[in-house]
């Protein structure tokens, strides 16, 4: 043993220092590739120092300027020139603004993201220098803008997007990249915003919660919800490499190529709230004004998406507000990050949660015609959240997002049926059911965001049943006519609306008012979901017919007029509707915690006993309201 422990001594310190000599040159290229990556990150957006510059942009400005109205945006004329390569954009544009306040502004206040660089500004022409208070900039008319007036505010740089490295290799919704181009003044602009932007710089160390708010709240001015303001028109001139189609809101006016790039020209034929530009190299197939670009190997749902997308705009364009521009394209783009944004004219959509999935079937049942939710959901946005915006306040994502999830409701009816509707209601309701967190909802009219899992399915799938719900009240005709007016008087309206404004509207066509603010108040402000329960069920046979029995009773919360049918064979097969079917139907109120016995005689032996046979109230748990006789 002490041998063997002089031996291993001796040869140990010399074969270590022979080893790492050999393993050096290997050993350098990670500790390279690592250095290099910890700077990338280092210097990105989210490093621990664009963090602290965020959240001094909040520190800064927000007691000064949080209520600031700034100028409104009248026209947007930009130039881009694209680097995919270099993951960058030139870009070289101007507001027209107009103070459409009653008062005087003496300084102009505008953010800037990190990933511009340097800046420069003009006013009415005139370089001027900006008060840089950590990216909110300041400019100081000569004279101060009066209310009424116009000013133009010109603007220059070039960015990077993203700036360094994502962590952990997460996603980004903006980006200039080889593979593809998506940029959009949504969130994070990739042009400067007017105003100050109170939710950047919030994190877990300087959030609070959301005012109360007054009952007559929405009565006074709000900002945008989304977007850069108002409807403004536009003029957008990119540049990019031939080899890129680029797509961006509006109408393309002129096309054309010199020294290996391609510039193309788009104008907006009627005002937009949002600006975005989308360019990857596509393959096009078109219906008419209608048109779906795709990476040329992702073939397999273009039609489904087409058929939905030429659906979507002759429907809602006949239901809401006649379609306002002349193209409507859907635009594929990386998938950076798995979604899909419905700006006007010119929808991007990532790859990941379309282009690449399993070619959807007509139907869960495979009946009736293609249908893709994703791009019925992102059309409805040409008119919730483009035609008609939204202002910041309680109840303003359903307005955006809870009203698109119901114009794709009424679409999957419209082009399915009452089965495809049923079936995607019944998808919306599980999911509320599964992601709801029943401790901390907040009602559908008070909702402020949809930042979290639990809000998400608030706004999205409880925000399209309680509109259908609504629809079955009022009548389909007079709630489809009351939304057509809706738009009609706020589509060019300064004052955005929220969801109490679109109650208001509907008010007018209910035949029964109080029967209406009943439905109103327990649906939109506050939080009630049934639960059903069949207990008690008899069926005898008195000669030709059958009595049939069974008590209903509700275990959940809420007060509703809900159906409860006895059922004989399969209402649906694959091939439509079952011929031997059967039903017969009854209506019964229930209150929370109330059971009410129901009875029928029937022509025939039932099988079952299932309440809210037509899925038309929302409801917990609906496997179990199912009774096998």
């Amino acid at each position: 043993e002490r041998d063997a422990a002089a031996t291993f001594h001796r040869w140990r310190p010399r074969g270590l220092l022979h080893r790492a000599l050999r393993l050096a040159p290997f050993a350098l290229v990670p500790l390279t590739v690592g250095f290099y990556l910890h700077t990338e990150v280092n210097a990105g957006f989210q490093s621990p120092a664009a963090m602290a510059q965020a959240k001094d942009y909040w520190r800064r400005n927000v007691a000064t300027w949080r209520d600031f109205e700034p100028a409104s945006i009248a026209h947007v004329d930009l130039k881009v020139e694209l680097d995919p390569p270099a993951r960058g954009a030139a870009i070289d544009g101007s507001f027209l603004l107009v103070n459409a306040t009653d008062r005087a502004m003496d300084r102009l206040p505008f953010t800037v993201s990190p990933a511009f660089g340097q800046v420069a500004w003009s006013l009415d022409g005139v370089a001027t220098q900006a008060e840089d208070r950590s990216n909110l900039h300041l400019l100081t008319p000569t004279t101060p803008l009066q209310p009424g007036e116009r000013i133009t505010v010109g603007f220059t740089y070039a960015a990077t997007f993203p700036l360094g490295m994502t962590q952990k290799g997460q996603g980004v919704e903006q980006f200039v990249l080889p593979s593809g181009v998506a940029l959009h003044t949504l969130r994070d602009s990739f042009l400067p915003v007017p105003g100050f932007i109170e939710r950047r710089g919030i994190n877990r160390s300087n959030r609070y919660d959301p005012p109360e708010v007054r009952q007559d709240h929405w009565r006074r001015h709000r900002p945008a919800a989304a977007g850069l303001g108002v409807p403004f028109t536009t003029r957008i001139e990119v540049s990019a490499p031939s080899e890129y189609t680029v797509n961006c809101v509006g109408e393309k006016r002129t096309e054309s190529s010199r020294y290996g790039r391609t510039t193309v020209v788009w104008e907006s034929d009627y005002p937009v709230g949002i600006i975005n530009i989308v360019a990857g190299r596509w393959e096009v197939r078109r219906q008419g004004d209608t048109a779906v670009f795709h990476h040329p190997g992702h073939t397999s749902n273009v039609d489904s998406i087409l058929a939905t997308l030429v659906a979507a705009r002759e429907n809602y364009s006949a239901w809401f507000f006649p379609y306002p521009w002349k193209e409507l394209k859907l635009s594929e783009f990386p998938n950076q990050v798995a979604n899909a944004q419905g700006f006007p004219t010119n929808i991007p959509f990532s790859e990941g949660i379309g282009f690449l999935e399993r070619p959807p079937a007509a139907t869960s049942k495979g009946t009736g015609r293609p249908f893709s939710m994703v791009t019925a959901h992102e059309a409805a946005h040409q008119w919730w959240g483009n035609i008609v915006g939204a202002a910041v306040g309680p109840g303003t994502t359903h307005l955006i997002e809870g009203m698109a999830h119901y114009s794709a409701l009424l679409l999957q009816e419209a082009q399915n049926g009452p089965r495809g509707r049923m079936e995607l209601a019944r998808q919306m309701e599980e999911s509320y059911g599964a992601r709801r967190k029943a401790d901390s909802e907040l009602p559908v009219a008070r909702m402020i965001s949809d930042e979290e899992p639990e809000d998400w399915t608030v706004v999205y799938e409880k925000g399209a049943w309680v509109m259908w719900m609504l629809q079955n009240h009022l009548g389909r005709e007079q709630m489809l006519a009351g939304l057509r007016q809706f738009i009609d008087r706020y589509h060019h309206s300064r004052t955005l609306p929220i969801t109490e404004d679109l109650l208001a509207a509907l008010r007018p066509f209910a035949s029964d008012p109080e029967a209406y603010q009943a439905f109103v108040d327990q649906w939109f402000y506050r939080v009630v979901l049934p639960k059903y329960r069949i207990r008690d069920t008899t069926v005898e046979k008195i000669g030709a017919t059958w009595r049939v029995s069974a008590t209903v009773e509700n275990v959940g919360t809420g007060s509703v007029n809900v159906e409860v049918a006895a059922q004989r064979g399969d209402r649906f097969t694959a091939e439509g509707q079952g011929s031997a079917f059967r039903q017969t139907k009854s209506s019964i109120q229930l209150d929370a915690d109330t059971a009410q016995t129901v009875s029928w005689i029937t022509d025939f032996k039932p099988e079952r006993l299932v309440v809210d046979p037509d899925l038309l109230v929302l409801q917990l748990d609906r496997e179990a309201a199912v009774a096998e006789l």
